[in-house]
């Protein structure tokens, strides 16, 4: 198909006569589909159109949406209303919140217009059959068996994810059934001045609101067969900038570099897009307060997981930051607190005259994690420590600091507060067994004991603030 066929002299190409403006909602960093959209578009006559810039994920019009509290927050579930369900997307993410102002801010612009207008997304693909299906619904217009005056409100979806609706040999038809149609739609003024009116936060995104939601009954329709899908969500030959997809990763093997692909996959495994509900999150430092707790709320009859998911909850020290990954899990949910809601924060505390020989134990990869995170929020570094001692004795007191500063709701010191907690959690509604806990927990002995006396005077400092503020006994020998 060539462009000449369908040149017109307002620029318009296939969609001259149905409206007087076209709009493409891009970022401005999608290089890739800014260079391939004006070719594609040329091919169906259309040169005149604005590209409408759209919302990073980090943009002030999208965080002042955050701010100002027009976001819908998890729990629960945006879609079902529950807490706990098995939408694949229960949580609105930044991402969505910006696709929801890019399109909000065209729909003012032509609320203030006085012609109908076109709305695309830059992974457009138009089939080949859309000039002539477009002349007959230009032709429903012209009869006037289709209202599309500027004073009207209306919506027409003119397009959808790839389905076997997509094919030529389908006859016209306008029904009102919804199709989700971001891809390609136009609006009169009118229905977009309804829209803006009407705007009371971001509840849903953007695609349910406008094609589900907005109209009211007799307001919209959807043309059959669609005359234009995506390239993201439909074949993965785009990336998508909200949800990244498998077919992308599928894609990139076939036509990507290793680079590339090693890219996507991380990004599918770090992207969040459902939010796990669990009442109980208990952290610590090292990591055997963390299970030390876990086996004891078990024994008391929950279900807490150490390293995974359980139904009432998880245990991990790696769950006391915002971190992409969990250097001790890969289970799905204990893997990052990113995906994580919870009630109660439990914090898990030990006696240092273990807990240090336990984190000197600690292998490279858990030194690092340590180390990243503690730098990024308190501004130390464990590497400006001397020894090995010194290191783990800030690592345990920094950490325990970075938790106490998220007010957990209880600080547990393992070797022997578990009735007081089994306490609190019962005064909180949990069905516990108050008796199930006969000993406390008691910590292997320690394999290597530092040298206490030898700590330098900044290290034996965070020692003694620890100790005082957990009410432990200060190492023998420790000097202050």
């Amino acid at each position: 198909m060539t462009g000449h066929n369908h040149q017109t002299l307002d620029g318009l190409g296939i969609f001259s006569g149905l409206v007087d403006k076209i709009y493409i909602l891009s970022l401005p960093s999608a290089i890739e589909r800014r260079e391939r959209l004006p070719k594609h578009l040329a091919e169906f006559g259309i040169t005149n159109f604005e590209w409408h810039d759209g919302y990073g994920p980090d943009a002030p019009e999208v965080q002042a949406l955050f701010d100002t509290g027009q976001v819908f927050q998890f729990p629960p579930c945006f879609r079902c209303g529950q807490e706990r369900c098995k939408c694949f997307n229960n949580a609105l993410i930044p991402p969505q919140v910006a696709n929801f102002a890019g399109f909000l801010s065209i729909w003012r612009k032509i609320s203030a217009s006085n012609s109908p207008a076109l709305v695309m997304e830059d992974d457009i693909i138009l089939h080949p059959w859309a000039p002539r299906i477009l002349k007959k619904l230009k032709h429903r217009i012209t009869k006037g068996t289709l209202d599309f005056s500027p004073t009207t409100p209306k919506l027409l979806r003119l397009s959808s994810p790839h389905s076997e609706e997509h094919s030529k040999w389908r006859r016209f038809r306008l029904i009102d059934d919804v199709r989700m149609s971001n891809y390609c739609y136009a609006m009169t003024p009118a229905f977009a001045a309804q829209v803006v009116a009407e705007f009371d936060g971001v509840n849903t995104t953007s695609d349910v609101h406008l094609h589900q939601n907005a109209p009211k009954p007799g307001q919209a329709l959807t043309l059959l067969p669609p005359i234009a899908t995506d390239l993201s969500w439909s074949t993965g030959s785009l990336d998508s900038h909200i949800h990244p997809k498998e077919n992308h990763l599928e894609h990139l093997k076939a036509h990507g570099t290793k680079e590339e692909i090693e890219a996507h996959h991380q990004r599918l495994r770090q992207h969040i897009k459902r939010i796990y509900s669990r009442p109980i999150l208990c952290v610590s430092h090292p990591n055997a307060g963390a299970e030390s707790l876990a086996q004891m709320l078990q024994t008391a009859g929950l279900e807490i997981g150490f390293e995974q998911d359980g139904y009432d909850g998880l245990s991990s020290s790696a769950l006391a930051v915002e971190a992409h990954e969990n250097p001790n899990s890969d289970d799905p949910i204990a893997r990052t607190r990113r995906a994580l809601h919870w009630k109660h924060l439990i914090q898990a505390v030990q006696d240092p005259k273990t807990a240090v020989s336990d984190i000197l134990n600690l292998n490279a990869e858990n030194q690092s994690f340590l180390r990243d995170h503690i730098l990024r929020l308190t501004g130390t570094d464990l590497n400006d420590f001397e020894t090995g001692a010194d290191r783990a004795v800030a690592s345990l007191c920094l950490w325990s600091q970075i938790i106490r500063d998220q007010n957990p709701a209880f600080t547990c010191r393992i070797e022997q507060d578990a009735p007081d907690l089994l306490v609190y959690l019962k005064s909180e509604g949990y069905e516990v067994n108050e008796g199930a806990i006969t000993s406390q927990a008691q910590p292997n002995a320690p394999e290597t004991t530092p040298d206490w006396s030898s700590l330098s005077a900044k290290a034996a400092k965070l020692l003694q603030d620890y100790c005082k503020t957990y009410r432990y006994d200060l190492p023998e020998g420790c000097n202050t």
